[in-house]
């Protein structure tokens, strides 16, 4: 066997790589300088005390490579300083990745114990210099895992259970113990406290549900007046709002038939806006002959050449047994229309029956001139439109309905005003928000009798014990100061 030289014995001989590579070719060694003719290494290198997972260190012909010591260098940069999508650890310890430079990374570990994760909108943020804070940005979806005993809080995947030892308070030390809240498991219950246990306070004990002090359940309203208080003052909701936009002032001293016969078997007035506008609400004069028991049908119509089309754009039903003597009625369109400018429409009067000369409708108007500038009343006469004989123009007012959620203070001598929902307390100006006590114990009065009812009064917006013109009753007098709101 020749004999083997060991390049790496101490002292170590100091060797240019080109003299290591022909030493080792020339002893039979595994080593072999690369160029044009030659091959790579083909078997490992290992230093002379290599030790599988001991010591040493061995260097794979496979690729890997084992050091069982310490490697020391002042930086690593995978793959370069360049590349944007990298790794490094800087001369101070500092390591981060995603960027060059440790001041652009998107994650980082620094050598004072600091971490970062996250890409500006969701992110993990630990500062042990501020409070030994972690900052967490963005969603937290916790399925599992607990705050404080494993057997407190608890994380589940449908929320957090307190358990029979945990529980979220804030103020209170326990339950209804402080002024705070309190919400868990004590004394062998689930139990809520919040308030003050000397003044007013909510409790669930386990078993029963108290509640101590002032009850009252308020909502905002807009004020559809300016409302002075001294004292509550009563209020009510208004009703819904018509806004009257065209009003041909026809009146009632005439009328003509509907449905009566082929001469009298339609009626119908055009009118027309200077402007765009909406409308979802009429008022007519109305009235019945006989007992018809069909109904009398109102639609908008567009122009056809100066007469009625036939194309309907909203419409009402009016059951016939509910008109009798002339009256103004009022109808809500079966949908808001919006007509366009100096367009002629026309509302159109039909039944829904068959004609009947004993039993038919009647459309008050005008019979003594004309009251409407820009519109004339119509009879569909054996087949055709044709001008009214008798009537100029038909009563009729175009407009719209709003609703009307504004509050109005109450009076019992007037019969727009004689309802009651609760109290006003502050004096607030017209169209402003105002709170309103619907349910429970109203204080802010003064002289009240204990025990005793109170009602609206005649005098606008006040209260006594004996009922106005209408009986409007608000509640029960508790001490002198203070009602509750009683709606039995």
């Amino acid at each position: 066997m020749e004999e083997q030289t060991n390049l790496f014995a101490d002292p170590v001989p100091v060797l240019k790589w080109e003299e290591l590579f022909n030493t080792v070719q020339q002893q039979g060694g595994v080593l072999k300088q690369y160029g044009a003719s030659t091959s790579p290494i083909g078997k490992d290198l290992q230093s002379p005390n290599f030790q599988d997972g001991v010591k040493g260190w061995k260097l794979s012909s496979s690729g890997s490579a084992q050091f069982n010591e310490g490697i020391e260098t002042d930086h690593i940069d995978i793959p370069d300083t360049t590349t944007a999508n990298s790794f490094h650890v800087d001369t101070t310890g500092n390591a981060w990745w995603g960027a060059t430079t440790l001041a652009s990374a998107v994650a980082y570990i620094k050598n004072d114990g600091k971490f970062f994760i996250g890409d500006g909108t969701s992110s993990i943020d630990w500062d042990v210099t501020t409070a030994d804070t972690l900052t967490v940005k963005g969603t937290i979806n916790a399925t599992a895992g607990y705050v404080g005993a494993s057997t407190a809080i608890i994380y589940e995947s449908t929320g957090l259970n307190v358990g029979t030892t945990g529980h979220i308070r804030g103020g209170q030390t326990d339950f209804a113990t402080g002024t705070g809240f309190f919400l868990g498991y004590t004394s062998g219950a689930y139990k809520f406290s919040v308030g003050n246990p000397s003044g007013e306070y909510i409790t669930w004990d386990g078993s029963g549900l108290t509640i101590n002090g002032v009850q009252k359940i308020v909502r905002s309203f807009t004020a559809g007046e300016g409302i002075t208080v001294t004292v509550p003052v009563p209020v009510f909701i208004g009703t819904a709002e018509f806004d009257t936009l065209i009003d041909t002032g026809a009146g009632a001293g005439a009328k003509d038939n509907i449905g009566e016969n082929v001469n009298r078997e339609k009626e119908a007035q055009s009118f027309q806006f200077s402007a765009s506008t909406t409308i979802n609400y009429l008022k007519l004069q109305l009235a019945k002959f006989g007992s018809p028991t069909d109904n009398l049908i109102i639609s908008i119509q567009t122009d056809d050449s100066n007469k009625p089309s036939g194309t309907i754009l909203a419409s009402a039903t009016i059951a016939g047994s509910s008109l009798g003597a002339m009256a103004e009625v009022s109808m809500a369109l079966s949908s808001s229309i919006t007509l366009s400018a100096s367009t002629k429409y026309w509302i159109v009067a039909s039944r829904s029956g068959a004609l009947n000369g004993s039993n038919y409708y009647e459309w008050g108007g005008n019979n003594s001139g004309s009251t409407y500038a820009d519109g004339v009343a119509f009879t569909y006469n054996v087949g055709s439109w044709v001008a009214a004989a008798a009537i100029y123009d038909f009563q009729a007012k175009i407009g719209i309905l709003t609703a009307n959620t504004k509050v109005y203070v109450s009076d019992a001598n007037n019969a727009t005003r004689d309802t009651f929902i609760g109290f006003v307390q502050s004096t607030v100006l017209m169209d402003a928000s105002t709170s309103v006590v619907l349910v429970g114990i109203v204080s802010g009065f003064t002289g009240l009798t204990p025990n005793s009812t109170y009602y609206v009064q005649n005098t606008i917006g006040t209260i006594g014990t004996t009922p106005g013109s209408t009986s409007i009753p608000v509640g029960v007098a508790i001490s002198t100061t203070e009602i509750l709101i009683d709606r039995t």
